[in-house]
């Protein structure tokens, strides 16, 4: 057997097991996400996010005082980063002044909590099931190249399980796409 078509069919192999993975992590955080909703509804928690929507409403308001000079029309371009964050943008608003909703603070929060899940199972998978990416891609690329790298085991694992991770959201938005 070549040696190209040995290559291609491990790391094929070893693709495939990483997306079996990344569905794995995937329908792990769909639970913790239903967890969270069901407490989140039963607990009432609307409350505290719209506490923490008044506290972010403040704290854009003190930064905003700072600008005080600066013509009105300028003001909503301080919120450009957090705009698909927490702020509500409607196509048909022709106001100046940005909407802030509790709702929109809640699923800030649960996306960034999701990520920090997500590469945390990544991690542990990786080590769990001695998942090496960079193995794979010294095998493919380096080969060829001629060059050699000495790595760490635990380095190769923590890496492997951040890629793990994030294309565990990847794959998640890909899945509510296809939905």
């Amino acid at each position: 057997m070549n040696i190209l078509e040995e290559i291609f069919k491990e790391s094929f192999t070893f693709l495939f097991i990483l997306f079996v993975f990344a569905l794995i992590i995937d329908k792990i955080l769909l639970i913790l996400r239903s967890i969270f909703m069901f407490q989140d509804y039963h607990l009432k928690w609307y409350i505290y996010w719209t506490k923490k929507a008044y506290y972010l409403r403040y704290k854009f308001e003190k930064i905003l005082h700072q600008f005080y000079d600066v013509d009105p029309r300028m003001t909503p371009s301080i919120f450009f980063y957090h705009r698909n964050k927490f702020l509500q943008s409607q196509r048909n608003y022709t106001g100046t002044i940005p909407i802030l909703s509790g709702d929109l603070v809640r699923f800030a929060t649960l996306k960034s909590y999701e990520m920090i899940i997500s590469i945390i199972l990544g991690v542990f998978f990786a080590y769990a099931f001695k998942v090496d990416l960079l193995k794979i891609w010294e095998k493919t690329v380096l080969q060829f190249s001629g060059w050699n790298i000495d790595h760490d085991i635990w380095l190769c694992y923590l890496i492997s399980g951040i890629i793990l991770g994030i294309g565990a959201a990847v794959l998640r938005s890909f899945r509510t796409t296809i939905e």
